[in-house]
């Protein structure tokens, strides 16, 4: 197709991957939450029972960012293996380099200072 400048071309976008996403969101922070609470309920009383109950029921906002990410990684079309390369270089990069880095000052932050 020629592209010109009166040409639009828009692309759908599927709104219940964004709901999915936002429901997710919602599932870590409210198993973040949880934790504090965690620790103001008494072992094996009825609010221990509750916030257990539901950190298991809301743990499932991992299986839903990994099926997201799986999906929309899926979809992509490759020419060569060279592509291949690339984007899982790049996939790399924007989560080992973090990680390092994180686990590095997380580390430093860890262990006492010698004087």
């Amino acid at each position: 197709m020629n592209r010109t400048a009166t040409s639009v071309e828009t692309a759908t976008r599927n709104t219940s991957y964004d709901f999915i996403r936002v429901i997710a969101m919602a599932l870590v922070l409210a198993i973040h939450t949880l934790n504090r609470a965690e620790h103001f309920a008494f072992s094996y009383n009825t609010t221990w029972y509750l916030v257990e109950i539901f950190s298991i029921i809301f743990m499932v906002c991992n299986p839903l960012f990994f099926m997201l990410s799986g999906k929309f990684t899926l979809n992509k079309k490759f020419g060569t293996a060279k592509d291949y390369l690339v984007f899982y270089l790049k996939k790399a990069v924007t989560i080992v380099l973090p990680f390092v880095l994180l686990s590095v000052v997380g580390y430093m932050a860890a262990v006492p200072v010698k004087h």
